[in-house]
Protein backbone atom coordinates (compact mmCIF):
# COMPACT_ATOMS: atom_id res chain seq x y z
CA UNK A 1 0.00 0.00 0.00
CA UNK A 2 1.04 3.92 -0.20
CA UNK A 3 0.12 6.70 2.28
CA UNK A 4 -0.25 9.93 1.51
CA UNK A 5 2.60 12.61 3.25
CA UNK A 6 2.43 16.34 3.53
CA UNK A 7 5.62 18.22 4.23
CA UNK A 8 4.65 22.25 4.80
CA UNK A 9 7.07 25.32 5.44
CA UNK A 10 9.86 24.59 3.65
CA UNK A 11 10.06 27.13 1.76
CA UNK A 12 13.81 28.25 0.73
CA UNK A 13 14.57 24.30 1.00
CA UNK A 14 12.32 22.71 -0.87
CA UNK A 15 14.88 21.82 -3.87
CA UNK A 16 17.01 20.14 -0.80
CA UNK A 17 14.28 18.31 0.79
CA UNK A 18 12.78 16.98 -2.63
CA UNK A 19 16.14 15.92 -3.60
CA UNK A 20 17.10 13.78 0.40
CA UNK A 21 13.42 12.48 0.40
CA UNK A 22 13.76 10.76 -3.28
CA UNK A 23 17.06 9.00 -2.25
CA UNK A 24 14.54 7.46 0.67
CA UNK A 25 13.54 3.99 -1.04
CA UNK A 26 10.60 3.91 0.52
CA UNK A 27 9.13 7.01 -1.47
CA UNK A 28 7.45 6.05 -4.66
CA UNK A 29 6.49 9.44 -5.87
CA UNK A 30 7.22 13.42 -4.45
CA UNK A 31 5.61 16.31 -5.89
CA UNK A 32 5.80 19.83 -4.80
CA UNK A 33 2.91 21.18 -3.66
CA UNK A 34 1.06 24.14 -5.21
CA UNK A 35 1.97 26.40 -2.86
CA UNK A 36 5.93 25.72 -3.85
CA UNK A 37 7.07 25.63 -0.28
CA UNK A 38 6.18 22.18 0.88
CA UNK A 39 5.91 18.60 -0.49
CA UNK A 40 3.29 16.10 -1.06
CA UNK A 41 4.44 12.71 -1.72
CA UNK A 42 3.57 8.72 -2.04
CA UNK A 43 5.74 6.36 0.92
CA UNK A 44 5.44 2.15 0.40
CA UNK A 45 4.18 0.65 3.28
CA UNK A 46 3.60 -3.29 3.61
CA UNK A 47 0.03 -4.29 2.05
CA UNK A 48 -0.58 -6.42 4.94
CA UNK A 49 -0.21 -3.89 7.51
CA UNK A 50 -3.54 -1.92 7.76
CA UNK A 51 -6.47 -3.84 8.38
CA UNK A 52 -8.22 -1.35 10.76
CA UNK A 53 -8.50 2.28 11.84
CA UNK A 54 -5.87 1.83 14.76
CA UNK A 55 -3.15 0.08 12.71
CA UNK A 56 -3.19 3.10 10.53
CA UNK A 57 -2.97 5.11 13.18
CA UNK A 58 0.31 3.20 14.32
CA UNK A 59 1.83 2.77 11.11
CA UNK A 60 1.42 7.00 10.26
CA UNK A 61 3.05 7.26 13.90
CA UNK A 62 6.07 4.82 11.94
CA UNK A 63 5.77 6.74 8.96
CA UNK A 64 6.05 10.38 10.63
CA UNK A 65 9.08 8.94 12.76
CA UNK A 66 10.90 7.83 9.62
CA UNK A 67 10.33 11.30 7.86
CA UNK A 68 11.53 13.11 11.22
CA UNK A 69 14.69 11.17 11.58
CA UNK A 70 15.51 12.23 7.31
CA UNK A 71 15.34 15.82 8.83
CA UNK A 72 11.30 16.41 8.08
CA UNK A 73 8.05 16.96 9.30
CA UNK A 74 4.81 15.10 8.11
CA UNK A 75 1.89 17.16 8.86
CA UNK A 76 0.00 15.86 11.39
CA UNK A 77 -3.77 16.54 9.86
CA UNK A 78 -2.69 13.14 7.23
CA UNK A 79 -2.38 11.16 10.27
CA UNK A 80 -6.18 11.82 11.57
CA UNK A 81 -7.15 10.44 7.66
CA UNK A 82 -8.14 6.96 7.96
CA UNK A 83 -7.09 6.36 4.05
CA UNK A 84 -4.81 4.40 2.57
CA UNK A 85 -4.01 4.47 -1.16
CA UNK A 86 -3.35 0.48 -3.45
CA UNK A 87 -2.12 1.04 -6.72
CA UNK A 88 -4.43 -0.47 -9.48
CA UNK A 89 -3.20 -3.38 -11.23
CA UNK A 90 -2.73 -3.57 -14.86
CA UNK A 91 -6.06 -1.40 -16.14
CA UNK A 92 -6.51 -0.22 -19.13
CA UNK A 93 -6.90 3.41 -19.65
CA UNK A 94 -7.65 4.83 -22.95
Amino acid sequence: GLFHIDIDGLTDNVEQAFHELTELPEIYALWRSPSGSGLKGLIRVPDDLIHSDSDYKKAFAQVKQYIFESGYKIDEIIGKESVQIKPIENKDVN
